[in-house]
């Protein structure tokens, strides 16, 4: 087998989705928030990054300019703006931008209030902004009216959507618990 030496100072990977690459490669994977990823020889992928490090960060995607380390909202739209007590949608705190946002579109990290969970609630019928609560079942309801007398009420985070895009449907868990009543 012939061993073969690259050297360069930086290599730029555009990012791709895992269908259009072979096996064994790395690769920015672009259905999964530009995340660096692995194709092993069976074509499984894996990110290639420490996931404690990326399980309270997330990239997301800003409405307009925001200045670093911001506390910032999630609008329903799936962007982020400024968060803002006297604001209805600014009152919806996701976290702090850990980069300075120059204008629409801009694709920044923010470390998330909680652990961000990756496709929790897709399909689930949440939109983004949405309240989660932990249902009766044991599953996500974000309608604590169907709750009896008898439960607690207990919210567990708020509904996003994918990292790297702004969307209005919501697929992970921004994850911070709170127990609104309980009996």
């Amino acid at each position: 087998m012939p061993i073969v030496g690259v050297q360069a100072n930086f290599v730029v990977l555009v990012p791709s989705t895992p269908s259009g690459i072979p096996n064994n490669s790395v690769f920015v994977d672009s259905t999964n928030g530009n995340a660096a990823t692995f194709k092993d020889n069976t074509g499984a992928t894996t990110v290639v990054t420490n996931p404690a490090a990326s399980f309270l960060s997330k990239q997301m995607q800003a409405y307009g300019p925001i200045p670093v380390n911001s506390p910032v909202s999630k609008r329903t739209d799936g962007y982020i703006e400024l968060a803002d007590a006297n604001a209805v949608g600014g009152m919806d705190l996701i976290g702090w931008n850990t980069q300075a946002a120059i204008a629409m579109g801009d694709l920044i990290t923010v470390i998330c209030v909680g652990p961000n969970l990756v496709g929790a609630i897709t399909g689930l019928g949440f939109a983004v902004g949405d309240e989660v609560y932990v249902s009766e079942t044991g599953g996500y309801t974000n309608d604590p009216s169907t709750l009896t007398n008898m439960d607690a009420i207990i919210k567990v985070g708020v509904a996003d959507c994918a990292a790297g895009v702004a969307s209005a449907t919501a697929t992970d868990l921004v994850c911070f618990p709170d127990v609104v009543a309980s009996t």
